[in-house]
């Protein structure tokens, strides 16, 4: 599927209904171009996942159980310091 304006706006009206009033919790890194967001919003716990890599570029919400990466990147540190409880 080609990342298109309907498609964004469709996909930001989704996130905008199910995160709204949301918080985020806390920032994982998974890899150097990929973050997992913990967000809670009405009463719920969501994990965010955005992907920042050139061949496989994404956003969605996702019920896995993934691994985090202990080696935590100047970029996410930066995340974490400017988003975490925001």
């Amino acid at each position: 599927m080609s990342l298109d304006g309907r498609f964004l706006k469709r996909l930001a009206s989704e996130l905008n209904e199910q995160l709204s009033s949301g918080r985020i919790q806390r920032i994982h890194p998974l890899s150097k171009a990929e973050f997992l967001f913990l967000i809670r919003a009405k009463g719920q716990n969501h994990k965010l996942l955005i992907s920042a890599s050139a061949g496989l570029n994404r956003i969605h919400l996702t019920d896995r159980d993934l691994d985090y990466s202990t080696n935590v990147t100047g970029f996410c540190s930066f995340l974490r310091k400017y988003l975490e409880g925001g």
